[in-house]
């Protein structure tokens, strides 16, 4: 059995995970975990695929667009998770992934204070 307690404050922001499930199995006690406590009303994310051709019989490319917005009142980071498949390449990116698997790239985007952050990124796939 485990127990969650999220403690949130305009100057610090603390995510406490309490399990003692982990204590009784210390197989687990290295994992991560990911806790999803609820979506955030005022930060807002979009995504639009604004192109996409044929390269061949067996590859295609497409250019996305991801748009984040910070209707808060601090700065932000938000991490912006692709899944693309397999057997993919990007050719081309407006700013710095992190690729966390064979399929998933995670954009980190810093986003102002009441503001709006773009990244592009161009990806090709193979099959």
């Amino acid at each position: 059995m485990s127990a969650e307690r999220v403690v949130t404050g305009r100057e610090q922001r603390v995510l406490e995970i309490i399990e003692t499930a982990r204590a009784k199995r210390p197989r687990f006690r290295d994992e991560k975990i990911t806790l999803h406590v609820g979506n955030a009303f005022d930060l807002v994310g979009a995504r639009e695929v604004t192109s996409s051709r044929s390269l061949g019989e067996r590859e295609s490319e497409e250019t996305v667009e991801i748009t984040l917005k910070n209707h808060k009142d601090e700065d932000v980071t938000i991490d912006a998770v692709e899944n693309l498949g397999t057997n993919w390449e990007i050719t081309q990116h407006s700013m710095d992934y992190e690729k966390t698997n064979a399929s998933t790239i995670v954009f980190h985007v810093p986003v102002k204070a009441r503001g709006e952050q773009k990244v592009t990124y161009t990806v090709q796939h193979r099959w």
